[in-house]
């Protein structure tokens, strides 16, 4: 589990191409494409190494009212948590 202290940042050689229902995250220092729904879209925009995973929380509570907050609070810390493994944010 990452601390959510942690203040991801998008790695600069990623592109995001955006359509409708989902978008797609291309690694130009790898070559590999990563595709995303629009929640973990939402996530990775908001990863610009200022905000705290905390804050992403927060923020995610506020786009999404209706989703308890455990359940944001979970599903935003591990899609962090993949995102730095497969090398899309450094924490």
């Amino acid at each position: 589990m990452v601390e959510t202290s942690c203040k991801p940042l998008l790695k600069t050689a990623c592109r995001i191409t955006e359509e409708s229902d989902y978008a797609f995250v291309y690694d130009e220092s790898t070559e590999r494409v990563k595709v995303l729904n629009l929640t973990g879209l939402h996530i990775l925009k908001i990863c610009d190494g200022k905000k705290s995973i905390k804050d992403i929380t927060g923020i995610m509570c506020r786009l999404f009212p209706n989703i308890p907050l455990s359940k944001i609070e979970i599903d935003t810390e591990k899609f962090i948590e993949e995102a730095a493994k497969s090398g899309l944010v450094s924490l």
